[in-house]
């Protein structure tokens, strides 16, 4: 015992601390001692040495029996000396089976120095018993089996089996474990044999106690040098585990020392490791990817079945090698660097190539960690990502053929978002469009739309996100940035996002300016050859119609210019002026039927009248205009709604809009495009029993005298015209039942009309 004791005196009240100095100072002990009231003090205070703590029971904020726990955890051989009023016999039971030193009463201090003493002369005592041990444990073969039994519960047996000797932790523990807690059994105190009580008395092992007994007996009668086994005895509480070594007294003493330790701890100890040891083989061998175990040299300590099965090694070979064997990527010295580095940062997660047996490279993703609680051991998972690196190399390979392919196609691709910004434009777009790629990217498709189209546009981009079509292909004209046009061929999909939601639309322009201009130019030839071909009819016609009626009429001019000499020659025959007229007439019927011949075999094959949807023939006869190209113009239609079928041979009906339609375009050849229109209009009459059909244009219009004379035959204001359009479709809308006329009052441009009779 140093001169200057030091004690940690846990109390809250320093008038306390004072009344136990004054004590310990009139009795003689000098002590440096430190008032500490809470946890936090206390843990910082068990890191200096101390001789003894004084504690009070109750302390707010702190719990005593925690407080000792804590102390012992850190200290086990520090003496607590509890200071406190009245705590009940019990408790003080209990507080010195956990291991407090003494009770002082704060009513008695006067016992505190005494208590001092004593304790820490037990406390020599325990250390020189602890040396004597250790110096047993080198002498006499007795000595040792005493000294390894001091601190367990120890009895002594003679050569029969009789217990002679117990220690004080024997008879705590027989009464622990005694069916009546607190009443220590006979059979197990000094007189008893102990031989005969080991069948029956080895608690939850009772099925080895005959073992037990054997062992002991063979002990005494020499056959064993000693005697050992462990076993298991539970309380209600906790889980107990004890080990029980039997040895002999020693050289001319007959007998055994039998101990019992308490092996709870290691075996508690033991339990979670086995069941850490089961996780991390749950962990290690169901988990796909590679597994090892290394120290900081790099030695491979442990391996599991997925490494070993990827690797082609078995697992002793590869428990023998280092990771510098298998690394196919870095060199021994980058390897102990990376080591290094991960044994500072404490993880990492890189990408690797490992080495088969086979001489196999293949990649890997390795994440590694450094414990130094567990050994100082590496502890790394191996990811086999071969399939991955080709997915990636292939998703490479492929982004660059969708580069290539999306840069070098001989047609404009662009993505476009949802509201209509260029979003991604490839080279052949930009040529199209006559844009850079920065100008594009900062305006809309709509900004090189023409006004007119923007609508239709819009409806089918909104169809697109709508779901109601996948695709939609178009031909469109866009305006370029030297404003000019540019036909194009336009097919426009859709990407959706994973959620359905649209993402980006995907556009694909061909231009096809080239092949708009070899169509107008065919069909200009067509037109020429159109033209020529009427030419050629109505040259065909017209020598056909003045062959047939060159006899007629010059018949009836004879007869006509006979019955004039008579009449002027005032000889009045009326048999002869009768015969002429006659025969004038009779010509000019001939004539009449020759002509009706005519028509016939120009309409032969046509189908008779039937009833048929006006609107619908309307809207037929203008997209036949629009597939012949003849459509330079607005086109506008104002149809009756819920129109009654009307009655008349609708091939007919249709050549009489087409040659209206054609008609009224011709007209406006001299006005700007976006100035040109056609206006059909269908409606009832107020009579109700015709249907009333108005083809108007903007263009020049017609006068009084071209309207009287318009449907004369071989009347024409059209260069190169022959003049029988007109007259072919009244006489076509006549032969329905229907009148064909025009009103050149009607306004700007001319306006025809025509009708015809409805079914009913």
């Amino acid at each position: 015992m140093s001169a200057l004791l030091k004690l940690l005196v846990i109390l809250d009240d320093p008038a306390d601390l004072s009344l136990i100095q004054r004590q310990l100072h009139q009795q003689g002990l000098a002590a440096e001692c430190r008032r500490i009231d809470s946890d936090a003090q206390l843990g910082e205070a068990l890191a200096d040495d101390w001789d003894t703590v004084l504690s009070d029971y109750k302390l707010s904020g702190m719990d005593f029996r925690a407080s000792l726990a804590r102390i012992h955890a850190r200290r086990p051989d520090l003496p607590v000396i509890l200071v406190s009023g009245y705590i009940g016999e019990e408790t003080a039971l209990e507080l010195l089976r956990l291991g407090m030193a003494d009770i002082v009463r704060k009513d008695n201090l006067a016992r505190l120095p005494v208590a001092i003493r004593r304790v820490l002369a037990e406390a020599d005592e325990r250390s020189a018993r602890h040396a004597a041990e250790a110096a047993l444990r080198e002498s006499e073969q007795f000595q040792h089996a005493i000294l390894n039994s001091l601190s367990s519960e120890i009895a002594v047996l003679d050569r029969n089996g009789i217990i002679v000797a117990v220690n004080q932790p024997w008879l705590r523990f027989a009464g622990e474990n005694a069916r009546v807690p607190g009443c220590v059994p006979e059979q197990v105190l000094p007189g008893a044999n102990y031989l005969e009580y080991c069948p029956a008395g080895c608690g939850d092992a009772a099925d080895s106690g005959p073992d037990v007994q054997a062992g002991i007996q063979a002990v005494l009668d020499g056959r064993l040098p000693s005697f050992g086994t462990e076993y298991p005895c539970h309380s209600p509480e906790r889980q107990r585990w004890f080990r029980m070594a039997v040895t002999p007294l020693g050289e001319g003493r007959k007998g055994v020392v039998v101990a019992h330790t308490d092996i709870t701890v290691r075996k508690l100890a033991e339990l979670a490791l086995m069941e850490r040891e089961a996780e991390y083989r749950a962990v290690t061998e169901t988990t796909a990817d590679g597994f090892w175990m290394s120290d900081a040299e790099g030695r491979i300590l442990a391996v599991n079945d997925a490494y070993v099965r990827r690797s082609g090694y078995s697992r002793e070979a590869l428990l023998g090698m280092r990771i510098v064997d298998l690394e196919a990527n870095e060199r021994p010295e980058e390897i102990a660097t990376h080591i290094g580095k991960i044994r500072h940062e404490g993880s990492d997660l890189f990408e690797s190539r490992h080495r088969t047996r086979s001489g196999e490279v293949w990649d890997v993703e390795i994440n590694a960690a450094f414990w130094p609680i567990a050994g100082k051991r590496f502890f790394v998972f191996v990811r086999d990502i071969a399939e991955r690196k080709r997915a990636e190399t292939a998703l490479r390979e492929s982004e660059d053929r969708f580069r290539a392919t999306f840069e070098q196609a001989a047609v404009g691709i662009a993505h476009v978002t949802p509201d209509g910004r260029w979003l991604r434009v490839n080279r052949k777009l930009c040529e199209i469009l006559g844009y850079s790629r920065q100008e594009l990217l900062s305006v809309s498709f709509l900004d090189m739309t023409l006004p007119d189209e923007r609508e239709i546009s819009q409806a089918a981009m909104r169809r697109l996100m709508d779901g109601e079509i996948e695709i939609y292909t178009i031909e469109k004209r866009y305006i370029r940035r030297d404003g000019s046009l540019v036909w194009s061929n336009l097919t426009v999909s859709q990407v959706r996002r994973a959620n359905g939601e649209p993402d980006y639309f995907i556009a694909v322009l061909e231009d096809i300016g080239e092949r708009k201009r070899a169509e107008a130019r065919l069909r200009e030839m067509h037109a020429d050859m159109e033209q020529l071909m009427n030419l050629q009819v109505a040259s065909q016609t017209a020598a056909a119609i003045a062959h047939e009626l060159n006899q007629p009429l010059n018949a009836v001019t004879t007869y006509s210019d006979a019955a004039l000499r008579l009449l002027r020659a005032g000889n009045l025959k009326p048999d002869r002026l009768r015969h002429a007229i006659e025969c004038t007439t009779e010509q000019a019927q001939r004539a009449g039927q020759v002509l009706r011949e005519l028509m016939r075999y120009l309409n032969k094959g046509a189908s008779q009248a039937a009833g048929f949807d006006l609107n619908g023939a309307v809207r037929h006869a203008l997209d036949i205009v629009e597939a012949n190209g003849n459509i330079r113009c607005r086109s506008v239609l104002n149809l009756a709604p819920d129109l009654a079928p009307v009655w008349a041979n609708e091939l007919h009906v249709k050549k009489v809009l087409i040659n209206l339609i054609q008609n009224g375009i011709e007209a406006m050849s001299d006005l700007l495009q976006p100035d040109r229109q056609v206006t059909l209009t269908v409606r009832t009459l107020p009579d109700g029993g015709m249907a009333h059909v108005s083809v108007s244009d903007n263009g020049p219009g017609i006068d009084a005298e071209q309207a009287r004379r318009i449907f004369s035959p071989f009347y024409t204001t059209k260069p190169g015209g022959i003049g029988m359009g007109l007259a072919v479709s009244r006489a076509l809308v006549e032969a329905q039942g229907g009148q064909l006329w025009a009103d050149p009052a009607a306004g700007p441009g001319a306006t025809f009309h025509f009708t015809v009779p409805f079914a009913s």
